[in-house]
């Protein structure tokens, strides 16, 4: 899922971000009701809601109703902690200033005479048109490393890991 704003234009934290809701729609649905148990004022303004949620057993929506508070007649469903975050930690952005052009620095750097490696700047691949900035960009330069059996997706993972001190 987090993949998808890598390499489709238009697609990032908010869609994402309401792609996941949807399909994760139950789990909140269960913690919003624990939460409910644990903080009663939350049952009084509670009814049922007919949601479709994504049945990970059976691979397919499903519509289930679901006692959940409302807040101004909307069903209010709550999210966990420690699963919110500000910003999408896998942005396409990211991912081709870090992984992309990484991997196309190496595709040019080269060995002068002298035995010297004569390595680009990112800046100069970006600006000289060798990776200009983009999905289109994005795309092909992760299918050329998919060619040479490399996973520029999984590298992006574990740097995000890396920086953030959890799975991407």
């Amino acid at each position: 899922m987090e993949h998808i704003p890598l390499f489709v234009e238009g697609v990032g934290g908010d869609i994402t971000s309401d792609i996941t809701t949807r399909i994760v729609f139950d789990a909140l649905a269960e913690f919003t009701h624990r939460m409910m148990d644990k903080y009663p004022v939350l049952r009084a303004s509670a009814s049922i809601h007919r949601a479709r949620c994504w049945d990970s057993e059976r691979r397919d929506w499903v519509t289930r109703d679901l006692y959940l508070p409302h807040v101004g007649g909307k069903p209010l469903l709550l999210v966990p902690e420690e699963w919110a975050t500000g910003n999408l930690l896998m942005s396409a952005g990211r991912f081709y200033s870090t992984t992309v052009l990484s991997y196309v620095q190496g595709e040019y750097t080269s060995v002068g005479v002298n035995g010297r490696l004569n390595k680009p700047t990112k800046r100069a691949l970006r600006d000289g048109g060798a990776a200009p900035v983009g999905r289109v960009t994005n795309i092909e330069t992760t299918m050329r490393a998919m060619a040479n059996t490399l996973d520029l997706v999984a590298e992006f993972e574990s740097f995000v890991a890396s920086k953030h001190g959890q799975a991407a």
